[in-house]
C-alpha cells in the first residue's frame, strides 16, 4: 500500500503587528493556524524566521496577497516583506500564488456583501473551527483584533482552493 502525499495549502497574510497564517490539508481540513506578534528591532527577520520555522518540508503551495501598487494599498514596508516570503518559499522549493482581492471575493461572491466581517461569518460556517476566534463587531473607535487576521487568511486560502478547483 502506497500512502499519498498529503497536499498542504498555507497563506499569510501581513499586518501591522505580524502575521498570521492557516494551513489546510487535502482542501479545507484545517492543519495549523494562528496569529504572531512580532515586537521590536529586526521585525522583518524576525517574521522571515517566524515564517520558515512555521512552514512543513511537504507543504506544496504558499498563497499571498497580491500587492500591486494600484489594487491594494498597503505601506511599502508589508509589500517588501510579502516579496521577501515568496523568495523565502520559492528557495524552499514551494509553490508561491500571488492572489488578488477579486479573486478571493469570487469564493464568496454567493454572500450579499463580501466585507471582511461577513467573509469572516462565511469561513466560521466551513471551518467550525475558527468559531471561537470570530471577535464580535468593532465598534469604530475600537482598533480591530489582531486575530481578525486569520480569517484574512483563511480567505486566501479559500480563493486559491476555488481558484484551482474551477479552473
Amino acid at each position: 500500500m502506497t500512502v499519498g502525499r498529503r497536499k498542504l495549502v498555507a497563506a499569510v497574510y501581513l499586518n501591522y503587528r505580524g502575521f498570521a497564517f492557516v494551513i489546510f490539508k487535502d482542501g479545507l481540513n484545517l492543519f495549523n493556524w494562528g496569529v504572531v506578534e512580532v515586537r521590536g528591532s529586526e521585525k522583518r527577520e524576525k517574521i522571515l524566521a517566524r515564517i520558515e520555522r512555521l512552514m512543513p518540508s511537504d507543504l506544496r503551495t504558499l498563497v499571498l496577497q497580491m500587492m500591486s501598487p494600484v489594487e491594494v494599498h498597503r505601506p511599502e514596508r508589508i509589500r517588501q516583506l510579502n516579496d521577501a516570503i515568496a523568495e523565502l518559499a520559492k528557495r524552499s522549493g514551494f509553490e508561491v500564488v500571488f492572489l488578488a482581492r477579486r479573486e478571493m471575493q469570487a469564493r464568496f461572491s454567493h454572500l450579499t456583501r463580501t466585507t471582511r466581517r461577513a467573509i469572516a461569518a462565511a469561513i466560521v460556517k466551513e471551518v467550525p473551527a475558527f468559531a471561537r476566534y470570530l471577535p464580535k463587531t468593532n465598534k469604530a473607535w475600537k482598533s480591530e483584533a489582531a486575530r481578525m487576521a486569520i480569517f484574512d487568511a483563511a480567505a486566501l486560502a479559500f480563493g486559491f482552493l476555488n481558484v484551482q478547483a474551477n479552473g
